[in-house]
């Protein structure tokens, strides 16, 4: 079901944007992307720090921490018990918000660039 809302919501981002682009200019288009792209970059840099602060200290309550286990940290999601997962979930999914909105800024700076 996730799954679904998640395409559609895809989809209709890039609708709005089909039609933003018909009403602006590249040069608007460009300066909308930077801020939107910073305001996601002011939300996933501290949010996947967090993260990743909240991630190591929940598999240390665990056990031993695994080595190089920042370069997969997702793959350490299911040996989390559910109390410990709730500790870290919410970072997880700011800082994967976050960059979700920076990429978007990425996206309307080569949509707005494309069309100088």
């Amino acid at each position: 079901m996730w799954e679904a809302a998640i395409t559609v919501l895809i989809l209709t981002v890039f609708a709005l944007l089909a039609y933003a682009s018909s009403l602006t200019s590249g040069d608007v288009m460009v300066l909308a992307g930077a801020l939107i792209g910073g305001i996601g970059l002011l939300v996933s840099i501290p949010g996947g720090l967090v993260y990743h602060v909240r991630l190591r200290q929940a598999l240390a309550a665990g056990g031993a921490v695994p080595r190089r286990w920042w370069l997969h940290p997702t793959d350490h999601h299911k040996a989390l018990a559910p109390d410990l997962w709730r500790k870290v979930r919410p970072s997880f999914v700011a800082g994967a918000a976050g960059f979700g909105v920076f990429l978007l800024g990425a996206l309307l700076i080569v949509w707005g660039a494309a069309k100088i």
